[in-house]
């Protein structure tokens, strides 16, 4: 029976979960006669020289009475509450003990994985130096202990974050509210790993900060990022403060090529890079999409070898709304197709009450139309002079005359367009003529992008309808809802607490 007993305190006992990074060392064990032999452990790969000492303090009785002088120690780290093998052990020789207390830093290495229970069995022998070691029992460790694993915070599940670098010396401090240095500073130079790897049930990194919740800074190549985000929702931001902004990029990039913000979409079938949705209500003041810039607000292009859309508009309400609405001039470079077409303005008589429309005039040709009055000289005859570019511009002309204030049967064209005027005769002298002249345009652009009055629907839009609500026919049966927002799956606007 062994004389000697052992008390550890739970304050010191906890003191066992200070570690930091592991060091692979030989220890000893207890054989037959009593002596110690080695224990020979693995050192497996070779890691950084910082060693995971810890404090171990007890207090040794020996018959009840406090031990003084020195004592050697052997300490034995078990997988198993009784028999086996020791893991790993360690020795201490001629440990100074004061009324029974003793103080030794021990190095058990990186022998804590999460989740598997260790015991530690304390050998003694009194004096130091002389007869054999005596074993006081093995104890369970509790979880403290446990924190050894953070020999391993070089990995997140795996995933190396590379070197932890500390530039103030408030370093991983919780509260620390200095105004220099980084609270956690993380470099990673290799090319496939990740400073910050973060899962979460809930949410993987939140940051809340004065200036910035979460500031990345990626490389300047084009594959570098400063933040890169996956998920259901890739990024979600929200802007507390009337003039902020849920997402705020900023970009330097001199052409097209760069943003402040990229969205890219690689579905094949449907879906959309960027979805912004304002709330709903009466506010005139709510924009889904809001482009500022010194020479263009919003840029859309596509790319698709078939019908597509660089912006795509839509309104849904029922009462006039407009998918695209420009409160300034409009230019189209191409050719603008619209199934009506007018213009509207105050109405000249009531301008605060009301509006006046007036339809276009449209034809199958690209027509343009020139018209005025003249008045025959004393040889009932005269010449209309028209614009310069006359010709350079139009082909195929026509004319109409129209006599003003009395018959004029017998009024004709007596000299066709040449040299920009063509000639009137036949009238009454000093009679007053009406006369109107058409032209098809012959530019360029227009010999090149003749208008094509009738056509088959290419594949993708047979069975549709611009209107089908004039034909009677359903609203999905409709060319927009096909095409349109409707077609894709709306996201849930949701908040990250889920509401």
């Amino acid at each position: 029976m062994s004389l000697f007993s052992l008390r550890i305190s739970r304050k010191v006992a906890l003191a066992l979960g200070l570690l930091v990074l592991a060091a692979a060392f030989t220890g000893a064990a207890l054989g037959q006669s009593g002596e110690p032999v080695v224990v020979a452990q693995d050192p497996g790969p070779a890691a950084p020289d910082v060693g995971t000492p810890f404090t171990y303090q007890g207090q040794l009785r020996n018959n009840g009475g406090l031990v003084n002088g020195e004592c050697d120690f052997f300490f034995y780290l078990y997988s198993v509450s009784s028999g086996g093998s020791p893991i790993i052990s360690e020795g201490k020789s001629a440990v100074p003990v004061s009324d029974g207390r003793f103080t030794v830093v021990l190095n058990l290495s990186n022998n804590f994985p999460t989740g598997q229970d260790r015991w530690l069995e304390v050998r003694v022998r009194c004096p130091a130096g002389s007869g054999s070691y005596e074993s006081l029992g093995r104890q369970q460790l509790t979880a403290t202990p446990y924190a050894l694993t953070a020999n391993n915070a070089d990995t997140l599940d795996g995933y190396h974050a590379g070197t932890i670098q500390n530039s103030h010396t408030h370093f991983g401090q919780t509260n620390w509210n200095g105004s220099a240095g980084y609270g956690l500073y993380l470099d990673n130079n290799n090319s496939s790993g990740h400073g910050i790897y973060s899962e979460a049930g809930s949410i993987g990194l939140w940051g809340n900060g004065g200036d910035w919740g979460v500031y990345g800074d990626g490389g300047t190549s084009s594959n570098d990022y400063g933040g890169y985000f996956t998920g259901y929702t890739g990024v979600y931001g929200t802007a507390q403060n009337v003039g902020g902004y849920g997402v705020y990029g900023v970009s330097f990039n001199t052409n097209y090529s760069g943003g402040a913000v990229r969205a890219l979409n690689n579905s094949t079938t449907t879906g959309v890079a960027i979805y912004a949705q304002a709330q709903s209500g009466d506010n005139n003041s709510l924009y889904g999409v809001w482009g500022t810039a010194d020479f263009v607000g919003l840029l859309g292009t596509a790319n698709r070898s078939t019908t597509h859309y660089g912006v795509y508009g839509s309104a849904v309400s029922s009462n006039g709304g407009y998918g695209v609405y420009s409160a300034g001039n409009m230019n189209v470079s191409g050719t603008l197709s619209k199934s009506a077409g007018s213009f509207k303005i105050d109405h000249p008589q009531d301008p605060k009450n009301k509006y006046l429309s007036h339809s276009f005039v449209e034809s199958p040709d690209m027509m343009n139309v020139y018209n005025g009055n003249v008045t025959l000289d004393a040889n009932g005859a005269a010449w209309v002079e028209l614009p310069d570019y006359f010709e350079a511009l139009n082909i195929d002309y026509r004319y109409q005359l129209t006599s003003i204030g009395a018959p004029g049967p017998n009024l004709y064209i007596a000299a066709e367009i040449a040299d920009n005027r063509f000639q009137i005769s036949g009238g009454e002298p000093g009679a007053k003529v009406s006369w109107q002249v058409t032209g098809i345009r012959n530019d360029p652009y227009a010999q090149a992008n003749r208008i094509q009055v009738e056509e088959d629907k290419p594949d993708a839009e047979r069975g549709t309808l611009r209107h089908p609500e004039v034909y009677g026919e359903p609203i999905e049966m409709g060319l927009d809802y096909q095409i349109g927002p409707q077609a894709v799956q709306q996201p849930e606007a949701v908040t990250p607490d889920g509401q």
